[in-house]
């Protein structure tokens, strides 16, 4: 049945958690009574589906109360991105991720209770103080240096497996389908959606004063992309896998990221959340995704050859902890991993104007999205500056985004920081604070 636990009676629901939580607890004598539904995310924080939460009552099959929190995620097919992109397929990454890839890579994610074609049920965390930071601010040092780590242990735990076990890598790697950038044809939609995203940000580029030599010089490589950059994605999304590539995320922004703080407000741990687009490829598109979509544009200017440096410090730590060979860890280099992040630069770029859109969205901005969809009628991607929908936060945005991977990587400017950050410092010491929020 589509849309199962969206759709189904409290009956229904009932009898379905009891058979997934038998399984998942190994107590086949187990009982739900009562299953209580509200809502799992807010306006803008979920696109590709319905999240509700539960609280699941019950008895164990010795007598003892049984109580469980649980997060589902389900498909619906009513949303403007179903005529974007294949849900199903999303779906059937993330089912394959959370029941074949995760239980290898380790604990970098919620228990999952179950994952079928049309849900994923997880335990939610929210209930042990896990929280998101809130997105319209962007994120802090402490939590930004926190996610490179944990995805730099993540992209090592996979390169570990790939490198000691081809074979089982293979078998992991074989059902990520590209969900994206999945075909070439002239007509498919995310070709359209590419190009409308370019031409925003053109747009956008194109409205801030003073036009200065260097941002004329950004808006003229951008236009050099326009129409293109759907072609330059699926070449690089469908070409051979290199030597070390390796498991990415693939949606590594601030939403699907969980921070755990101690009493006195410091991150004791992160979880990722969110598979869909799980990738076989280059690290560098995590870390450029993230970095551009998620994190403050003043440490993007002021530190980000030191965040850089801390994740590649973390990835060969974590490489030799996992007994990598050290020739293996001597191609893995400081020039290995910039040319990675040169060759997918375009992406990043395109990422982070891409995002700023969902990022800033206010909720009547979000009503809007989600009803009008991916079109030119859409004042959130809207080229035409009668209908564009430009703030000031997100014109600086772009301009951060695009002038920071002008210089960096067209030009080839490579500065040293302006507010250079220990590779030694701790994103576990990070303070909680006006830039998280709750789940």
């Amino acid at each position: 049945m589509e849309n199962s636990l969206v759709n189904c009676s409290a009956e229904d629901k009932v009898k379905h958690f009891q058979a997934y939580l038998r399984k998942y607890e190994n107590d086949d004598k187990l009982v739900i009574l009562l299953a209580v539904d509200k809502p799992g995310s807010k306006p803008g924080d979920n696109y590709t589906s319905v999240v509700v939460k539960t609280k699941l009552v019950g008895t164990r099959g010795d007598g003892n109360p049984y109580i469980k929190n649980v997060i589902t995620k389900s498909i619906v097919q009513k949303r403007a991105i179903a005529g974007l992109i294949d849900v199903y397929a999303l779906f059937r990454v993330e089912k394959h991720v959370y029941q074949k890839i995760l239980p290898v890579l380790g604990p970098f994610n919620p228990q999952c209770i179950n994952a079928d074609r049309e849900n994923v049920t997880m335990e939610d965390l929210a209930v042990k103080g896990y929280i998101n930071c809130e997105r319209r601010n962007f994120m802090d040092l402490d939590h930004t240096v926190c996610a490179l780590k944990k995805l730099a242990k993540f992209h090592a735990s996979a390169l570990t497996v790939k490198i000691k076990d081809p074979q089982l890598f293979g078998e992991l790697t074989e059902s990520l389908e590209e969900v994206i950038y999945k075909d070439n044809f002239e007509t498919t939609p995310m070709r359209m959606c590419s190009n409308m995203s370019m031409q925003s940000s053109l747009k956008s580029l194109e409205l801030i004063e003073p036009r200065t030599q260097e941002l004329q010089a950004v808006i003229d490589h951008i236009a050099d992309y326009v129409g293109k950059t759907y072609d330059i994605m699926y070449r690089i999304f469908n070409g051979p896998k290199e030597k070390y590539h390796t498991i990415c995320h693939g949606d590594p922004w601030m939403n699907n990221m969980l921070f755990l703080h101690d009493n006195d407000g410091k991150i004791i741990d992160l979880k990722f959340v969110d598979y869909q687009i799980c990738r076989h490829t280059s690290i560098a598109t995590d870390i450029h995704y993230f970095i551009y979509s998620s994190v403050q544009s003043s440490l993007i200017k002021e530190s980000y050859e030191s965040l850089i440096r801390i994740y590649h410090t973390e990835f060969l730590k974590e490489l030799r902890r996992s007994n990598i060979d050290e020739q293996i860890l001597a191609e893995l280099d400081k020039e290995w991993l910039e040319k990675e992040l040169q060759t997918y630069s375009l992406y990043g770029a395109l990422i982070g104007c891409f995002m700023v859109n969902p990022i800033l969205a206010e909720e009547e901005d979000v009503l809007q999205f989600e009803t009008i969809g991916f079109s030119s009628d859409n004042p959130m991607y809207s080229s035409d500056k009668r209908v564009m929908n430009v703030s000031q936060k997100k014109l600086d945005r772009i301009e951060s985004v695009t002038s920071h991977y002008y210089r960096r990587y067209v030009l080839g400017i490579i500065n040293d920081d302006l507010e250079p950050i220990s590779a030694t410092h701790n994103g576990y010491d990070g303070i909680y604070n006006r830039y998280t929020k709750s789940v």
